[in-house]
């Protein structure tokens, strides 16, 4: 998926937003945070960060082209994901706990 991302990456890296030289819109970015819900957080990052690359590399700038980005790119698939692995972590123990201590109140 990563090749995918790549591919949109570079067809979408030649517009730019009106009156910015720089800012692309990238609606792809959706393709990893969805391999991210599917597959895990590493596998978002890992898609993300070589898509990234690849975008670079097929505009001829070279897959190390800008590496801070490719890396931004993959940390924008991981964290949401690592987010919502350690809500639904979290929940579970808060409540257990919640639980065991409302049961305490009522034995006597």
């Amino acid at each position: 998926m990563g090749c995918v991302y790549g591919i949109a990456n570079f067809l979408s890296g030649k517009y730019y937003l009106p009156g910015c030289s720089f800012a692309e819109l990238r609606p792809q970015v959706a393709l990893p945070m969805f391999i991210g819900v599917l597959c895990g957080p590493l596998a978002g990052f890992a898609t993300g960060a070589s898509g990234d690359m690849l975008g670079y590399a097929f505009a001829g700038k070279g897959p190390l082209f800008a590496l801070h980005w490719s890396f931004a790119n993959g940390l924008m698939e991981l964290i949401p994901e690592l987010a919502a692995l350690g809500v639904s972590v979290l929940k579970k123990p808060f409540f257990e706990r919640l639980i065991a201590e409302g049961e305490n109140l009522v034995a006597p």
